[in-house]
């Protein structure tokens, strides 16, 4: 019997480790990629934060915390009248409690390394997820977190995972 028993629970663990991980998000907040802004059950503002080739809107009263980090500004991304990504901005002194925490759910993350910007990203099945840092600028505000629909990357990128939304 305790033969069985521990045979079950060999079987069994790799099912639970999978299911108390985040393998993949789709969308942000309860919103999935590709809701309509119609949809929204919330009010939009038109953004300060630029998000080039799309429409960047933030929510009024916001509530500014990420992955228990305070956030100084969260846009969410519109192509034309369709919800595809969420723009983040951290501390950099944050940078290291995201990072540790999404290694934890996603793995280790492709890193691209420049004199300008460190690039962190996740590819996941449907989403894909990029943490810039800008280590040249001053000030505190300089890190970036773009979290997107998978697919838009892929039609504008022609396949290729290295091109990421602009935003």
């Amino acid at each position: 019997m305790k033969k069985n028993f521990f045979m079950l629970m060999v079987l069994c663990l790799p099912f639970l480790s999978l299911a108390q991980t985040e393998a993949d998000i789709d969308g942000f907040r309860g919103l999935k990629w590709d809701t309509p802004k119609s949809e929204f059950q919330f009010e939009l503002v038109k953004s300060k934060n630029k998000t080039p080739g799309y429409q960047g809107f933030d929510r009024v009263d916001e509530h500014l915390t990420f992955e228990g980090v305070k956030a100084h500004v969260i846009t969410y991304v519109f192509d034309g009248e369709t919800f595809v990504g969420i723009n983040i901005g951290i501390e950099k002194q944050d940078l290291e409690s995201v990072l540790n925490a999404f290694k934890i759910k996603y793995g280790e993350p492709i890193v691209k390394d420049t004199p300008f910007l460190i690039n962190y990203e996740y590819y996941l099945e449907k989403t894909m997820i990029s943490i810039t840092f800008f280590p040249m600028m001053e000030g505190t505000k300089t890190v970036s977190i773009g979290m997107g629909k998978l697919q838009k990357i892929h039609e504008r990128g022609k396949n290729d995972k290295s091109v990421k939304l602009r935003f």
